[in-house]
C-alpha cells in the first residue's frame, strides 16, 4: 500500500495533508475520478463562476503523478 495525496485547486488550494492508502496507481486513479465527480456535483451551481478546477495526485515524496482538469466554457452566442 502507498499513500496518495489528492490536492484540489479551484481558485483556492486545498492541500491533502493526510493522504489515502491504495494498493497501486490504478486504484488511486479510479478513486480520483470518483472524488472529482463528487466534488463537482457538490459545487455544480457555482462551477461556472470560478476558475479552472484541477486535482493533482501526488506520492509521499510530493511528486505529482497525474492531474485531472475541468473547465467550463460558454459558447459564443449566435445571432
Amino acid at each position: 500500500m502507498s499513500l496518495y495525496y489528492f490536492n484540489v485547486h479551484d481558485g483556492q488550494d486545498f492541500v491533502d495533508d493526510q493522504g489515502t492508502d491504495f494498493p497501486d496507481l490504478a486504484a488511486a486513479r479510479s478513486s480520483a475520478v470518483v472524488l472529482a465527480a463528487d466534488l463537482l456535483k457538490e459545487t455544480a451551481s457555482t462551477f461556472w463562476d470560478g476558475e479552472e478546477w484541477s486535482m493533482d495526485v501526488s506520492d509521499g515524496d510530493g511528486l505529482i503523478l497525474f492531474t485531472l482538469k475541468f473547465t467550463g466554457q460558454m459558447a459564443p452566442a449566435r445571432g
